[in-house]
């Protein structure tokens, strides 16, 4: 089957499934904050981080190295081999889970006293939720390098349903921070089931060894992008705000501000993950001459996608803090702003889409570079600014870092495609949704959810009005010119 038919539609399933999924997602963490109080929110979140930074240092970049190289295997005999490698794979990372994130866990519960704090009195638990989501992300990025992402949907809305129904339950009588972790510990041991017999066709018993030394070659070096990701992310600020910090106030509001930020930035594109990397390689191998254009128009299609919200929240994200959320949450309203105005000012050098691009043309190392630098520079300025500051020292920390990033990565990718920065299309993007939002923000009510939602409704008609503004002819001719079908004749080999 062409790409111009599998891969809009396991776009469509993967949007569709991530979009549901982060709702739930979403709403589970609003119920969360709300049950726990500021306070032990901070505690949750602290923990989460703590655990997310024992699955990127047992990932091992296995999860991009099957997402990219998968792709690239002959047709022929392409799921006895990929099911041969996928067992290897997950054979790895329980080593690699076992080997390094047990003993780390140990070592900050029983000798590091900095490093404990709450950690100390969720150990066991915290382990047990780890373990269960250790594997997840390889059989699912199996599934999507295939492009059979409507199973991946189907599995993972499923169970965020469940968490979701379970939640309101829990709320609804003593919730503590305990017994959400149990709660995941449970749905995310459904959720390693489901793929397990979603991908028994690759996991028969094992036989002959599959050619896994370009996977870990390539996810190996890869491995230092993810960590970078983790100190650019959510879940590294967090960590030091836990650190740092004297209370976890500054952790619980810095975690509810960038989960309006990131619902923002995610409420459109949650498709485009994974879908875009394996399209970018595929288009590497079989069209290389459509990746400058195919880059072009995914800057210019993430950019639509997000900026407009982002602006939204630039002017409204108090009454948004408010409807969604608790008074006490409030402070973080100022957070949410400094971090979309960051955001807002990263697209105009592109983002995601230059990391997929450079995989997809083989530049792995030079990613890894950008990642360490502005990694490096993330760290630095966090542990300067976060002791005066709090929050705000890691909004700036994290806001100059990931800049930094999309600067030097818009400036690779120059240097083998040259596309053109398109400063006309995002400052007419960018114009237009700011003085919309400035405007809406005019606009008040009795209560800060009929606030939101009138500002919302108000906005969006009002965006959707100026779309000619901002979608042009040859955006489209484009888009249509990179999906024509082509055929491969002789499949590329795997990188050595």
């Amino acid at each position: 089957m062409s790409l111009q038919i599998t891969l809009p539609r396991s776009f469509f399933w993967n949007h569709l499934g991530k979009t549901i999924e982060y709702v739930g997602v979403y709403c589970a963490s609003l119920l969360i904050a709300r049950g726990l109080g500021v306070e032990g929110n901070g505690v949750f979140a602290s923990l989460v981080s703590f655990s997310q930074l024992l699955l990127v240092l047992s990932s091992f970049g296995l999860e991009t190295a099957v997402n990219t190289i998968f792709p690239r295997l002959a047709q022929g005999d392409a799921a006895e081999g990929r099911g041969k490698i996928l067992r290897r794979l997950l054979v790895l990372r329980t080593g690699l889970f076992i080997g390094i994130a047990a003993p780390f866990l140990l070592a900050a519960t029983w000798f590091s006293s900095w490093l404990a704090g709450p950690i100390s009195s969720y150990a066991f638990v915290l382990l047990a939720y780890t373990v269960t989501r250790s594997l997840i992300p390889l059989l699912a990025a199996a599934l999507t390098a295939d492009l059979r992402t409507d199973i991946t949907a189907r599995i993972n809305v499923a169970v965020r349903l469940i968490e979701l129904a379970c939640l309101w339950w829990i709320a609804a009588h003593d919730m503590t921070v305990v017994s959400v972790l149990h709660l995941f510990i449970v749905t995310g041991t459904l959720q390693l089931a489901a793929y397990m017999v979603a991908c028994r066709r690759l996991l028969p018993v094992l036989r002959a060894a599959g050619p896994i030394r370009p996977l870990l070659a390539f996810g190996g070096i890869y491995w230092i992008n993810i960590a970078v990701d983790y100190v650019l992310g959510r879940h590294g600020d967090i960590f030091l705000l836990s650190r740092l910090l004297s209370d976890q106030t500054g952790a619980s509001l810095y975690d509810v501000s960038y989960s309006i930020t990131q619902l923002a930035q995610m409420g459109a594109t949650a498709g485009l993950g994974g879908v875009t990397l394996a399209a970018f390689a595929s288009l590497a191998a079989a069209s290389p001459s459509k990746m400058p254009d195919g880059y072009k128009i995914m800057v210019r299609l993430v950019s639509l996608l997000t900026i407009p919200l982002f602006a939204f929240l630039a002017f409204n994200a108090l009454p948004v803090v408010g409807c969604l959320y608790s008074p006490a949450y409030a402070p973080a309203a100022g957070i949410v702003q400094g971090m979309v105005l960051f955001r807002i000012a990263g697209r105009l050098f592109g983002g995601g889409e230059n990391a997929d691009v450079l995989l997809a043309h083989g530049s792995v190392s030079s990613l890894v570079g950008i990642g360490v630098v502005a990694a490096f520079l993330n760290l630095s300025l966090d542990i300067l600014l976060i002791p005066p500051m709090g929050a705000w020292g890691a909004v700036i920390g994290s806001g100059i870092g990931n800049c930094t990033a999309n600067v030097l990565g818009y400036l690779l990718v120059r240097r083998s495609y040259k596309p053109s920065l398109q400063v006309g299309y995002w400052g007419r993007l960018v114009g237009v949704c700011l003085l919309l939002s400035f405007v809406v923000s005019l606009f008040d009510a009795s209560s800060p959810g009929v606030t939101a939602a009138l500002r919302l409704g108000a906005f969006l008609a009002a965006t959707a009005a100026c779309a000619r503004l901002l979608i042009t002819p040859d955006d489209r001719t484009r888009l249509r010119a990179i999906l024509i079908r082509h055929d491969r004749t002789d499949p590329p080999e795997i990188p050595a």
